[in-house]
């Protein structure tokens, strides 16, 4: 088999999924009128990992969003001033979906196959001078639907939340939250 024909067999295979997320919150979080940025500056660190692009997401609407004077990565703990760890912890899909899954890849998408139980856990811990003054979780899961019927459905994916949409509205809600 030549080297196209088997990246257009990966290719359709791995398109032929729709995914979206749940779990987090549906409209961003009115900020309180008169809300003033602080003068202090907050220093973020992004423990763990994720499937895409979600500690990006993360990243931009610190950046875009919070409400300090500057948003800055941390080497480490810091213990002056505002400091916000965001732990990124994965949910593994459920044992049959596992299965199903490989069953459907094995038979190149001809078996379906799905998952509802996968995603991630966010765990926001803001400090100040090195105290907890507040923590939220944040349980975001994925469902996945694979089967090769769906490759003309590819463009639904377009109109679902994403990964990133997700873990941006996860962000904005915990910073809109007074501290």
């Amino acid at each position: 088999m030549t080297t196209s024909r088997l990246a257009l067999i990966f290719l359709a295979v791995s398109l032929s999924s729709c995914m979206t997320y749940r779990g987090y919150p549906d409209a961003p979080t009115v900020v309180v009128p008169g809300a003033a940025k602080k003068i202090e500056p907050l220093h973020y660190a992004i423990n763990g990992s994720a499937m895409f692009s979600g500690p990006t997401a993360i990243r931009d609407a610190l950046v875009a969003e919070a409400p300090f004077a500057g948003v800055t990565p941390a080497d480490g703990e810091v213990t002056q001033g505002y400091y916000l760890r965001v732990k990124i912890e994965q949910l593994s899909p459920s044992i049959p979906a596992v299965l199903f899954g490989y069953l459907s890849y094995i038979t190149l998408t001809i078996l379906p196959s799905w998952s509802t139980q996968d995603g991630s856990v966010l765990t926001f811990t803001l400090y100040k001078d090195g105290k907890e003054i507040r923590a939220k979780d944040y349980i975001i899961r994925r469902g996945t639907f694979v089967w090769i019927v769906m490759l003309p459905l590819l463009w639904v994916n377009l109109m679902t939340p994403s990964e990133d949409e997700a873990f941006a509205a996860a962000t904005r809600d915990f910073m809109a939250q007074p501290s």
